[in-house]
């Protein structure tokens, strides 16, 4: 049995740009609290589409 997931042109593209968004996250960007809290929202939407996908997939294996 394969823990490997199959996931849709969609879904890989919401994974794409959660790492995006990861590689993003600068110390120095964070000092502006402007930039910092654009960035925490980003990463919030982001990890929120991961979660949907998790969501969706339980239990399909």
């Amino acid at each position: 049995m394969s823990d490997h997931i199959h996931l849709s042109l969609r879904e890989r593209s919401q994974v794409e740009v959660a790492r995006l968004t990861l590689t993003e996250i600068d110390g120095t960007r964070l000092a502006d609290a402007a930039t910092a809290a654009h960035l925490v929202g980003r990463i919030e939407h982001s990890l929120r589409n991961l979660i949907a996908i998790v969501d969706t997939r339980d239990g399909q294996s």
